[in-house]
C-alpha cells in the first residue's frame, strides 16, 4: 500500500531507501527517484496487486538463507542503532548463537583464533 502511495508522487521525487542490492555493472546507489524505481525495481512493478506482490515475496523469501550479518543487524536495530553495552574490558560485542542456528541458516565455518 505504501508503495502505491509513493508511486503516485512526482517522478523526480528523491528516495533514500537505506540499503542497496548492488548489481553487477553499476556502483552502489544510496538514492533513487520515483521514476527510476517504477522503471527498474524488479520487486515492485507499477500495477502489481498487493496480493501478487505478497505471493511473490513469500515464495522468494522461503528459498533465501539468512543474510550474512543477520544477527549483528538484528541486535543493532533492536537497540535503536546503538552499539551493545561494553563488556568489562570496554569493548562492545555482538553475540552470535553458534549452537542454536536453524537448519535454514547459511552454513558457515567457525574458526577459533587463540
Amino acid at each position: 500500500r505504501s508503495v502505491s502511495a509513493l508511486y503516485g508522487l512526482p517522478g523526480e521525487t528523491r528516495i533514500f531507501p537505506g540499503h542497496d542490492y548492488e548489481q553487477k555493472g553499476r556502483a552502489p546507489a544510496w538514492e533513487t527517484s520515483i521514476a527510476d524505481s517504477i522503471k527498474n525495481n524488479v520487486h515492485i512493478k507499477e500495477g502489481v496487486s498487493e496480493q501478487d506482490f505478497v505471493t511473490y515475496r513469500e515464495r522468494r523469501d522461503r528459498g533465501l538463507s539468512k543474510p550474512e550479518h543477520y544477527y549483528q543487524a538484528l541486535q543493532f536495530n533492536m537497540a535503536g542503532g546503538a552499539a551493545p553495552a561494553p563488556e568489562s574490558n570496554g569493548v562492545s560485542y555482538f553475540r552470535i548463537p553458534v549452537n542454536a542456528l536453524s537448519a535454514a541458516a547459511k552454513p558457515f565455518r567457525l574458526r577459533l583464533v587463540h
